[in-house]
């Protein structure tokens, strides 16, 4: 019977991971900062978001090399993270709160936003993104990503290019795009089309 009970849930399994796969949904695990209890007071990073978080003795206590996840805070501790779209890390001092890792399932189709409230983290902003398969890399898709405020972005062949109103923008790291009208967090992958990304406007 309970050779039986394993076939069948070996069975579940595979039957998930074949329509999971079919459907283009997936499974990744993200870095969540929560720094207190108010509403949205936390912060996603993209899967294979790089972090280390070590406490007053400088021992790491948790990373992404950790299983999914929460490690409270409570004391001084030092969170380094290593994010996709920035070629500096990002420190921050903590006593309070929590570091986890948790698991979301997301479309590939979407360009998602960590399971974000979109009225919170996108700022009212919308985006479409076209995608052309790359001639030099097989593999690979260009894309461009058309914002609702005008700014367009065009990612082809390891480039990023962003642009308002005809004029070009600066761009940092993988991808952080400056603009008079505030900042966005681009991530995107190039093989699954995948792309994440958040809108800081000006204050």
């Amino acid at each position: 019977m309970k050779n039986l009970m394993n076939i069948k849930r070996l069975a579940l399994i595979t039957i998930t991971f074949i329509l999971c796969a079919y459907l283009g949904i997936s499974q990744s695990k993200v870095l969540q900062i929560t720094t207190n209890d108010a509403k949205n007071s936390w912060i996603k990073y993209p899967p294979g978001t790089k972090f280390e978080l070590k406490d007053k003795t400088s021992t790491i206590v948790f990373s992404d090399k950790d299983d999914v996840g929460t490690f409270k805070i409570d004391g001084e501790h030092v969170l380094t993270v290593n994010s996709t779209y920035n070629n500096e890390p990002e420190i921050f001092k903590i006593n309070s709160g929590k570091v986890e890792l948790v698991e979301v399932t997301h479309n590939k189709s979407n360009y998602g936003y960590f399971d974000y409230d979109e009225e919170v983290f996108t700022n009212g902003l919308s985006m479409s993104k076209n995608l052309e398969r790359s001639e030099k890399n097989k593999n690979e898709y260009n894309a461009e990503f058309v914002f609702s405020n005008g700014i367009t972005a065009k990612y082809t062949d390891g480039n990023m290019s962003a642009y308002l109103n005809g004029n070009p923008l600066k761009i940092e790291g993988n991808y952080l795009i400056y603009s008079e009208l505030g900042l966005i967090k681009l991530s995107y992958d190039p093989r699954s089309n995948e792309t994440w990304w958040v809108f800081e406007p000006t204050k």
